[in-house]
């Protein structure tokens, strides 16, 4: 069992963090290979993450406990406890230390959240609970990737030592991922049929916020305004599996390096090959084009060049409009950087 936290989260004990070299955050994006992500550190001898909630590795303790505060994770655990509740007092009486660890460790998941963040005790108690001197302690939840900032300021003041890790992927990709991924869970079949109807929604009706998950500026904005940089990592889904990559992100964390398997494929999804009317693909690039142009203009060479930034791609034969207007905007964005900085490409003009 890891160490006490019982001083809570307004003079957590700094004994444990002074015996790490990184207390980190995976905040997403949501489809970007971040369960890929979680395995390869939970595989790492110098690496600690939990293995219970959502899907076996996402908390959703931040997103619960502060806006947008989902309610639905309390009562996801609160239902679980109840189904297992007999069981549980078997596991107790005569399981062994394996099972008794496992119902410790959903038990403080239960109180953290019950607690809705009035102390984060218990919930560090939940990621330091198999700790055993190991470099490196975390979570990561792609939720969090839409956490506003004073929750990122109150996540970074946990510890000195508090680090983020932000994965982000080609955005129209991302989305096109994501709403296959909604299919699936709602029972329906990923057709060409469903999936253009899902991201006519998309692009039509409500796109603030479905397209929020795909508009990493919005992300890096609150985040960077309040968390210097050198405590932010960031990575491409399209090279995370290379392991130059790899070898960036366990620096970071002060882990040694650990060779990954790019080959393992986790929650491969349904209905690649359904196809949605180019048109609709043009529509959605250009809601994101901002993203595209800034996030081109932040990193350089080393977005990927399957984003496609100046806006040159061919969705299926059809090409893309005002490829010539996104080609200037970007060059005007680069120019603007120069000049002033990252900042200045999220103020209002």
């Amino acid at each position: 069992m890891g160490p006490d936290f019982s001083l809570g989260a307004e003079a957590p004990s700094q004994a444990p963090f002074d015996r790490i070299e990184s207390l980190f955050f995976g905040i997403g994006a949501q489809k970007a290979g971040t369960t890929w992500l979680h395995d390869y550190l939970h595989a790492h001898p110098d690496v600690v993450v939990p293995q219970i909630g959502v899907g076996s590795k996402e908390l959703h303790y931040w997103d619960s406990v502060r806006p947008p505060y989902r309610t639905r994770y309390l009562d996801m655990v609160r239902a679980r406890q109840q189904q297992r509740r007999w069981r549980n007092l078997a596991i107790r009486l005569i399981g062994d230390r394996a099972q008794r660890d496992r119902e410790r460790q959903w038990a403080l998941y239960a109180e953290a959240l019950r607690d809705g963040g009035r102390s984060h005790a218990r919930y560090l108690e939940l990621l330091f609970f198999r700790w055993q001197g190991q470099r490196a302690v975390g979570e990561i939840s792609p939720a969090y990737g839409l956490l506003d900032r004073e929750t990122f300021a109150e996540m970074a003041a946990l510890s000195r030592k508090t680090k983020f890790v932000y994965v982000m992927r080609d955005p129209v990709d991302r989305l096109l991922s994501g709403l296959r991924f909604q299919l699936q869970k709602s029972g329906q079949p990923v057709t060409s049929e469903n999936l253009t109807a899902a991201l006519r929604r998309a692009v039509e009706d409500d796109p603030d916020l479905a397209l929020a998950r795909s508009q990493y500026r919005e992300t890096i904005s609150r985040l960077e305004s309040v968390v210097p940089p050198e405590r932010i990592s960031y990575h491409f889904f399209e090279t995370l599996f290379a392991q130059e990559e790899l070898d960036r992100l366990t620096a970071f964390l002060n882990v040694v390096p650990r060779r990954g398997d790019p080959d393992k494929q986790v929650h491969v999804g349904a209905g690649k090959d359904a196809l949605v009317p180019p048109e609709l693909l043009a529509q959605a690039r250009a809601l994101l084009d901002p993203t595209y142009i800034l996030i081109g203009a932040r990193f350089g060479t080393r977005v990927p060049a399957a984003w496609d930034c100046t806006g040159q791609r061919v969705f299926h034969g059809a090409a893309l409009r005002r490829s010539k207007h996104r080609r200037r905007s970007f060059r005007k964005a680069i120019r603007r950087l120069d000049r002033r900085g990252w900042r200045s490409l999220n103020r209002p003009r």
